[in-house]
């Protein structure tokens, strides 16, 4: 007979079990340091231990979750659930616990009244057994510099600074403060979320000794290191497309290499300001941030609203909580967002309501690629006019 499973919080007395769970199950990727130290957990607001009941084992799963907030294109926030750090022993696997696991953060998050559960793109492949979908994303591109064109227009005003590795830090939190917030997907944390550069720069190798350099504007900030034979950008926003030109031709007026490597979202189109397009290649594309609703209802209320109107909305949901009909009509910028049972215009995942509020894609895309219903009413036209979408959402940067 199987020992119980259970489900607890963690203590500061598990910390030598968690990190030899995490070292098993990535690999070893992680440090003692982070792992170990209280600094790692910085930010999190639940971390869970699952073990067997009534015996010395070790422990065979862990999560951490952390309260965020997400930028949405309406340039509201969403609160957002963050899932991340999920740690699975593999001679445990396939016996139902990580979906235990997995529901009971998702109820945890029903209970802080956030609007959605997010998780990190590491662990993408288990993302469609729960709901979750991307919602943001981002290119990465190489090009040469040297043929970037001259934007016409007054160029913005902006200040190059060669940073101390350990103060980049303080430098990216006063940067967030300024202007982060109004870039759609950025993720909103807490001050204490980084701990050290080294967390912060985690998915890049950069090393104290590299040449950190950050370019400021006014409402725009880029960080990059000049590597031996090409730059990287690390570090990439702008509350206005035109600043993102003015960033990438400021990349060309330094001259430091023959090669930049940038990551941009994905409606910016640096080989438009490329005079050989073929100096530029579009190397990858990156799912930045996946995310399911927790209340839909909630998410339709506290949202802003492009234009008035009036729909019939169904969210169809696997595993149960966010799953419904409701209608939203809004008036004079009003809306009311109420239960009902007539025909819907729109029936969609509860995923695909993740994208649609976020501004990923349109209600007419959705149904265009079978990914959602319309209904029998043609006011696809209105639905997405009044959840609008003036960019796409990415997180490029750590905020």
């Amino acid at each position: 007979m199987k020992s119980e499973v259970i489900i607890r919080e963690a203590s500061a007395f598990d910390a030598d079990d968690v990190f030899q769970l995490e070292s098993v199950a990535f690999g070893g990727r992680h440090s003692v340091d982070e792992c170990s130290s209280a600094p790692r957990l910085g930010g999190v607001v639940s971390h869970k231990i699952v073990e067997y009941a009534g015996t010395d084992s070790a422990v065979i799963a862990t999560a951490k979750v952390y309260g965020l907030n997400v930028t949405a294109s309406d340039r509201g926030s969403r609160v957002l659930y963050g899932g991340g750090d999920i740690a699975f022993s593999p001679c445990h696997q396939g016996q139902g616990t990580f979906r235990r696991l997995f529901e009971e953060l998702l109820t945890d998050a029903s209970e802080m009244a956030a609007h959605y559960f997010g998780g990190v793109p590491s662990q993408a492949r288990i993302y469609g057994r729960f709901e979750l979908a991307p919602v943001a994303s981002f290119n990465c591109w190489e090009f040469n510099p040297a043929e970037l064109k001259i934007v016409s227009g007054s160029p913005y005003p902006l200040d190059l600074r060669e940073v101390r590795y350990e103060d980049s830090i303080d430098l990216l939190i006063e940067r967030y403060r300024v202007f982060a917030h109004q870039v759609p997907g950025s993720v909103h944390r807490p001050d204490d979320w980084w701990s050290s550069p080294a967390l912060m720069y985690g998915r890049f190798q950069v090393e104290a000794s590299d040449s950190l350099f950050a370019v400021v504007g006014k409402t725009s900030f880029m960080t990059f290191v000049q590597r031996d034979s090409f730059i990287e950008v690390l570090d990439f926003c702008a509350t206005q497309m035109d600043e993102v030109a003015q960033l990438l031709v400021y990349l060309g007026r330094l001259q430091l290499a023959d090669k930049v490597v940038l990551r941009v979202p994905c409606s910016v189109r640096p080989e438009l300001l490329l005079d050989n397009p073929s100096a530029g290649s579009l190397v990858e594309r990156v799912n930045s941030l996946w995310l399911r609703p927790i209340a839909a209802s909630r998410i339709l209320n506290d949202r802003s609203w492009e234009c008035d109107g009036d729909f019939v909305i169904e969210v169809t949901d696997s595993v149960g909580i966010s799953d419904g009909r409701w209608r939203v009509n809004v008036n004079s910028g009003e809306v009311a967002v109420e239960e009902t049972l007539a025909a819907p215009d729109l029936i969609v995942p509860a995923s695909r309501l993740a994208q649609l509020d976020l501004g990923y894609c349109s209600a007419s895309d959705l149904v265009a690629y079978g990914l959602a219903t319309k209904g029998s009413r043609d006011v696809l036209g209105i639905i997405d006019l009044m959840f609008g979408k003036s960019r796409v959402p990415f997180s490029v940067s750590s905020y």
